[in-house]
């Protein structure tokens, strides 16, 4: 367990989860002590949350707030776990994506248009609810898993690049406008 780096990506709004993740991370880091937090992104609850960190004196949380694509990118590439407890209504989070292409296992709920690209121990855990208990619990269960956490990385990585990288999905919709085009030339 050594050094092992959860991340959320995503505006710090409210219903986004992020003071549920906040939660776990304290419940975990009696468990895990080298587990780190880093929230990428910024939003009307940054100063909140950045206080709250303050206060209760939470080690290894790091905000890096707005972030560039190459950044936000390198971020993902250097963590372990994505952590998404949104209640917000989603479409599909583009973070989502991102960090499934990164590789990483992720935890988050079914809300919006997640469960269209997401499955439940496929590609990480579905939190069935938002509390800091199951978010603990979901992010341990990965974490005490190796076997578990690589099958997840390697079918992330594969699944979004087949599936999501711009490309394939450009190929894929122009593929179907030349079926769509040739039943109506015919």
């Amino acid at each position: 367990h050594q050094d092992q780096r959860l991340v959320f990506v995503s505006r710090l709004v409210p219903r986004k989860g992020m003071w549920e993740l906040l939660e776990a991370f304290i419940l975990l880091k009696q468990r895990y002590p080298e587990l780190s937090l880093y929230f990428v992104g910024d939003g009307s609850e940054m100063e909140l949350l950045v206080s709250a960190v303050t206060e209760k004196n939470i080690r290894d949380v790091t905000f890096c707030g707005y972030v560039s694509a190459e950044e936000k990118a390198q971020i993902l590439l250097d963590s372990d776990l994505f952590v998404f407890p949104t209640s917000y209504g989603e479409g599909c989070p583009a973070s989502l994506l991102e960090a499934m292409a990164a590789g990483l296992p992720c935890v988050t709920t079914s809300i919006g248009g997640i469960p269209d690209v997401f499955t439940d121990k496929e590609n990480g855990v579905m939190l069935d609810e938002v509390n800091p208990e199951n978010i603990a619990a979901a992010i341990a269960g990965l974490l005490d898993d190796a076997a578990s956490m690589n099958t997840i990385s390697e079918t992330n990585r594969k699944v979004s690049w087949d599936k999501y990288e711009a490309h394939s999905v450009a190929d894929r919709m122009a593929n179907r406008y030349r079926s769509v085009l040739a039943a109506i030339a015919i």
